[in-house]
């Protein structure tokens, strides 16, 4: 955009020549104009001086710089977009990190339930001869087989903060991340609402062909140029050392064998291409919009029902437990009851996990971004 400025502003030469001659026989030397006043009508001699020269009024330069502006838009537009594709990749890397976390703490919850269960239920009842010592051996694989599980997505969360932290650039990932039952509800509403970053680049893009065609009609229109120049010559017969020479002149384009026509049409058809690409980008936001829906909507759904279950869960692993210890009911009861447990703290993990994410991909395909600077409210 400063080239295309640049052409705005007088243009300032220096000339030095050694000529022979009249000026008809070597006015390829230098600039037209400054040999005339300078050279003419001397032979043989020197001659230096200065020349300005300024497009006073030149339509088709004036649109050139719109089309530049346009194109620095656009550059910014495909900026942000790449912007966007690294924020998805390290908001899924984050929410990744997150469930891992999350099913670590979800073992690592269940083995304490088995443990109390082994140390205040299983383990007395044995000893005191009223419970199969095999129960005890039961429960403790069960304790035992918890504790490995919390071990392999504790690594696995290590492993996904590590792949956080390169995303982040970060060499070292010495930050934790929460699990996902720990996410508040409004966590996602920090966003600022934008403009998807898909409709920005064609809009962009579209801006730069529309001021384009302008900028290839234009040349139809007359360009004025001014042109002056201060000169001095030696060997001039009547003594006049310097001599000094301005003008302005007029130029109209007749006929050019169609080009500016030819131009100005294709620009005009990439003007509708434009338009068709900006239809494109918003029905592909739109469509991303509403798959992201779906995955908000159904993980809505299935933590609400497993609030539910998990109560239940807890419930039946109490009544689990009371008909254990006053012989009622057997200890496969109690590890059933466990073991449903883990599984629905494990879902809850995974689907808070997707409630979130989904959430944010939304925000990000819908242009929002995070603040400038964060809130302290």
């Amino acid at each position: 955009m400063t080239i295309s400025r640049s052409y705005l502003l007088p243009q300032l030469s220096a000339v030095l020549d050694r000529s022979q001659g009249m000026l008809g026989d070597n006015s390829e030397l230098g600039p037209v104009g400054m040999r005339r006043f300078v050279v003419e009508p001397f032979y043989v001699g020197t001659a230096y001086g200065m020349m300005g020269e300024w497009d006073a009024f030149n339509l088709s330069r004036y649109y050139a710089i719109q089309v530049a502006k346009r194109q620095l838009d656009y550059r910014r537009a495909l900026t942000a977009l790449t912007r966007y594709n690294v924020d998805v990749e390290v908001a899924n890397a984050y929410f990744q990190a997150s469930s891992w976390k999350g099913l670590s703490d979800a073992w690592k919850e269940v083995g304490a339930y088995m443990y109390d269960v082994m140390v205040k239920e299983v383990r007395p009842l044995m000893r005191s001869g009223y419970q199969n010592p095999v129960d005890e051996l039961l429960v403790k694989d069960e304790v035992t087989e918890a504790g490995i599980e919390q071990a392999k997505d504790w690594a696995s969360y290590r492993d996904a903060r590590k792949a956080l932290a390169a995303l982040m650039g970060q060499k070292d990932a010495g930050f934790s991340i929460p699990a996902p039952l720990s996410f508040s509800k409004t966590t996602v509403s920090i966003f600022v609402p934008g403009i998807s970053p898909y409709v920005k680049v064609a809009a962009a893009n579209l801006e730069v062909s529309k001021k384009y065609r302008k900028e290839q009609w234009a040349q139809h229109m007359p360009i004025v140029h001014a042109q002056a120049g201060l000169g001095n010559a030696s060997n001039i017969p009547n003594n006049e050392l310097k001599n000094l020479e301005g003008g302005i002149g007029v130029e109209l384009p007749i006929f050019e064998g169609f080009r500016i026509v030819s131009q100005v049409e294709a620009a005009s058809n990439q003007i509708i291409q434009r338009r068709a690409e900006a239809d494109d980008a918003q029905l592909h936001v739109d469509v991303g919009t509403a798959r992201l829906d779906r995955v908000i909507d159904a993980a809505n759904e299935a933590i609400s029902r497993l609030a539910g279950e998990f109560k239940d869960d807890q419930r039946a692993l109490k009544l689990a437990r009371y008909r254990y210890v006053n012989f009622q009911g057997p200890l496969v009861d109690v590890r059933e009851a466990l073991r449903d447990l883990a599984r629905v703290r494990a879902s809850q993990n995974l689907d808070s996990s997707q409630l979130f994410f989904g959430k944010t991909a939304k925000a990000l395909l819908n242009g929002a971004t995070l603040p400038a600077k964060p809130s302290h409210s």
